[in-house]
């Protein structure tokens, strides 16, 4: 009784506290937090687009998912693609940080300004340019690559390589806040670590190894949850760029509850789609928590 009291009396004290982020708090129910239950409500049912009803269907739709071989296509591209764009772009970003880092202020600057450029730029813009300059018959890329005598690449018709096209244009225009965050935290690391490192003798090297990095720690932890997190809900770049194709070489998971949902309306099978796709992104946001956590953070 005397702790439903205090808890009562605690709500009481904080009851403009309360008031004051209400709004917020409702917009967030609204917009957040009811769709999240509602595509989990819809997941274990049939939805009737034309009557706006639905039906109970139990796991069916789970069922009908993981039945369909076209999701194990999507899944492996997503993967694919993950793999190739959180170690790329967050490997260059690192690499391009550590050598930022030295240089005056405002030639740091201007590398900022210049690597961030690109996060600023809609997406959609990023990916037609990037069409472009994939394009197979007048694309600058093959064009470059025959000023050395090397014959056009389909990049973005050739299924062997539609999808690392994709990864690639994501990679170079993605590294603005990787490199930022990074830069950042560098320059919050004690220099009395590398000056005592250098009177014994340790090589830059040897610094970034043992000193740099370690203490990136908890950066690199958040840059890779994130970019991961990222990367299995691309959809932008491959509807504008390849429409999943060819031959779903590019299809994604997004991409694939885009087209259940939209194409062929079956919205209680992409809702389906999209609860696997949740689970998947929170157990291996826990998993890179458990082996990357640890470390002191700057």
């Amino acid at each position: 009784m005397n702790g439903s009291a205090t808890l009562l009396q605690r709500l009481w004290r904080g009851r403009w506290g309360y008031a004051f982020i209400a709004p917020a708090m409702g917009l967030l129910i609204l917009v957040h937090l009811y769709p999240i239950l509602r595509v989990f409500q819809l997941s274990l049912s049939y939805y009737s687009v034309s009557e706006g009803t639905t039906a109970w269907a139990g796991l069916r739709n789970y069922a009908v998912t993981f039945q369909n071989e076209l999701f194990y296509v999507a899944l492996r591209n997503t993967v694919v693609y993950t793999l190739i764009v959180v170690p790329g772009a967050l490997g260059l970003a690192l690499v391009l940080a550590y050598l930022i880092h030295p240089l005056p202020g405002r030639v740091q600057v201007f590398f900022k300004s210049a690597f961030y450029l690109p996060g600023v730029v809609s997406s959609v813009v990023l990916a037609l340019v990037w069409a472009w300059l994939f394009n197979a018959d007048f694309g600058l890329l093959n064009y470059l690559l025959g000023l050395v005598g090397v014959d056009p690449v389909m990049w973005l018709g050739d299924r062997r390589v539609a999808l690392l096209s994709v990864a690639l244009m994501t990679v170079a225009s993605g590294l603005g806040v990787p490199l930022l965050m990074l830069l950042a935290a560098m320059g919050q690391i004690p220099a009395h670590y590398y000056e005592a490192a250098s009177l014994d003798g340790a090589s830059p090297l040897k610094r970034f190894w043992h000193i740099t990095l370690p203490l990136l720690g908890p950066t690199l932890l958040y840059l890779v949850v994130v970019m991961t997190i990222g990367s299995f809900q691309v959809f932008d770049a491959v509807y504008l760029m390849t429409n999943g194709g060819p031959s779903y070489a590019t299809t994604t998971l997004v991409f694939m509850i885009y087209e259940s949902a939209f194409r062929t309306y079956d919205f209680g099978a992409a809702c389906a789609q999209a609860v696997v796709l949740f689970i998947l992104i929170l157990i291996l946001a826990l998993v890179q928590f458990k082996w990357l956590s640890g470390g002191e953070a700057y």
